[in-house]
Formats: C-alpha cells, structure tokens, sequence
C-alpha cells in the first residue's frame, strides 16, 4: 500500500459484483475497512452474507436517500415515497429543512439499519453515511445517540477531510453550508452539526476529487475513501494499489 495513504470503501452492498471483489480485497488486506449498505443487497440476502460478515468488524453507512428502506414504510413515512422507495438527496434535503421529516422516523430506519447488520454477526466499528446525509442535523445527533446506545467507537468526522482538487473543495463547501443551515434549523445554533467538530484522522473522498489528485500532496496516513467498479471516483489512480 501506499505509504501516504490506506484504503476504506464504502457501499458493500450496493452490487452483487463489486460485492465480490470487496470481499476479495478484504481477504487480501489490501483496505483498511468497509462500510456496508444494509438496504441493498444484505436485506434480501443476509442468509448468503452471514458466513462472510460474521466475525468482520465493518461500518454501517447509514442510508435515507436510495433504494428501498430497511423498516415498514409504514412506519417511516416521511422519509420515503408513495413506492416505498427514498427520495433522492435533494429532495430529503428539502424536505429535512422544511420540517416534513420526522426526527423519530430518522431513528426508527436507522436502527433498523444498524440491527439488520449486527444480526449477520458483524462487529460495528463505525457509523457513516451514504451521500453524506449525517454530516446535517438532526442525523447527526441521531447517528452520535445510536453510536454511544449501540457501543460503537466512531463517527465519521468531516473536520479533516482533505480537499486538493478543484473540484473537491467546491463539494466540501456546498456540504459545509446545507450542514450549517441545517443545524441552524434544527438546534437554533450558529454553528456546523456534531459530526464537523469531533477530532478524526484525515480522510479524501475519491468521489469529489478529480482526475488532477496526486497523491503526494495528501497528508501522510490519509484515508481515502472509495467506491471501486461503481462509477463514483473521478480519481481511480488507487486501483493501481488493488
């Protein structure tokens, strides 16, 4: 691996396919950690998933902006459509800022999340999110609440991400300022939500930065963040490292 940097991928989950080739990865050591998309593939597949997982310590990426939920639609109605299905992150954004979402249906899915994952035997090690959703409030005092109830050790931080392309910064600070006007919504503070303030080692997500990232100019023992066959990374040079 390189000496400036290691590996974390998330969305396991996501596609039969890449799912292989995680896993693959994973035996090899060439990531450091995963995070799993429970409302994809593992919902309808635990049984073929447990052998693998059981054991594994992996993140949980907490998802409310794709697919179908983990929960009775039911019971979280504010947070999907009229097919079961999440609305797409903008639109949640919308509807988060709005007030059409219910705090308690945001707690309710994302334990359920958490539970469908722990029941393959995994080891929850850390809680991220899938686009980014628990860097707003109030998913980031609910995804804090579930980490310290669940004994979890971390949450992905925002407060080191590096940004060297373009590109990436221009992302950063468009999330920066939906987070900081979330926060001022939903806690009628002037500042950005709890998972912007706790101290985390650097990570670089490959989504956001373009093809122009050179690796040296990260800080030593940066964690990138990946998603490899998915179509996600503008920068893919860390395949070389797979």
């Amino acid at each position: 691996m390189h000496r400036r940097i290691q590996l974390y991928v998330d969305d396991y989950g996501y596609r039969k396919s890449t799912d292989r080739l995680i896993e693959k990865y994973i035996t090899q050591r060439k990531i450091v950690g995963y995070a799993v998309l429970a409302n994809f593939y593992l919902q309808t597949n635990i049984n073929k998933k447990k052998s693998f997982l059981n054991n594994q310590s992996v993140g949980v990426h907490i998802n409310f902006v794709e697919g179908k939920s983990v929960s009775d639609p039911q019971d979280i109605a504010s947070l999907v459509d009229r097919n079961g299905q999440f609305y797409s992150f903008p639109i949640f954004y919308f509807r988060l800022l709005f007030g059409f979402i219910e705090k308690k249906e945001l707690m309710t899915e994302a334990s359920a999340q958490i539970a469908l994952i722990l029941k393959t035997g995994a080891v929850i090690d850390e809680i991220n999110s899938h686009q980014h959703t628990h860097a707003l409030s109030p998913v980031a005092e609910i995804v804090e609440d579930l980490a310290a109830n669940n004994n979890i050790p971390r949450v992905r931080s925002y407060q080191f991400v590096t940004r060297v392309t373009t590109r990436a910064k221009i992302i950063f600070s468009i999330l920066q300022l939906l987070s900081y006007v979330s926060h001022v919504k939903y806690n009628m503070q002037l500042r950005l939500p709890i998972s912007w303030k706790k101290v985390d080692k650097p990570i670089s997500f490959m989504s956001w930065e373009s093809h122009h990232l050179h690796y040296e100019s990260l800080p030593p023992q940066t964690t990138l963040v990946i998603h490899p066959k998915l179509g996600f990374d503008k920068n893919l040079r860390y395949e070389k490292m797979l």
